[in-house]
């Protein structure tokens, strides 16, 4: 599974460039094998990194329904991918009320995530946090900056990249 995800990303160093075909590959042989984390990083990487085979409707519907069946059976990642994917529905509908949901949900997944090795969802709840949650009309409600620096302090204590670096601009 690591070697997926570290061609999924790359290398630091650059001694690995992000290869998407072989990122896929090992995850999915991964996954295969019954590494059930694995699977929903493949369904991570299938929906959202590897961008150069356009996905059907149908294609995409089969991975979210992966994801929720990882979920169902516990597995964080699975939650915080599902989350990403309700903030990008989001985004991209004009439904109010729906667009609001769809947040909501990206919250509620994030909050289960929350976690042994899901610290990233910390940065994604503490983004919502920060930005301002949405009332009923879809506007931004008063942000808690508060809530929003605890859970990235949340985050960064347990070596999350992302959310050290945005609990650093607290800080600064």
């Amino acid at each position: 599974m690591m070697l997926g995800i570290l061609y999924a990303k790359g290398a630091g160093d650059s001694s690995v460039k992000p290869d998407y075909g072989k990122a896929l590959d090992w995850l999915q042989n991964a996954a295969k094998a019954g590494n059930k984390e694995a699977a929903a990083y493949y369904n991570e990487a299938y929906l959202f990194v590897d961008t150069r085979t356009p996905r059907s409707e149908g294609e995409q519907e089969a991975a979210i329904e992966s994801l929720r069946e990882l979920a169902r059976q516990g597995v964080p990642h699975a939650e915080v991918v599902l989350g990403e994917w309700s903030r990008r529905k989001a985004i991209a509908t004009k439904d109010k009320a729906s667009r609001l949901k769809l947040y909501r949900d990206a919250a509620d997944r994030w909050r289960k995530a929350k976690g042994p090795r899901e610290w990233r969802a910390c940065y994604y709840l503490g983004s919502l946090y920060e930005r301002g949650l949405l009332n009923e009309d879809g506007k931004p409600t008063q942000n808690d900056l508060n809530e929003a620096k605890a859970l990235y302090k949340e985050g960064a204590d347990n070596e999350d990249l992302v959310c050290m670096f945005n609990l650093g601009r607290f800080i600064w």
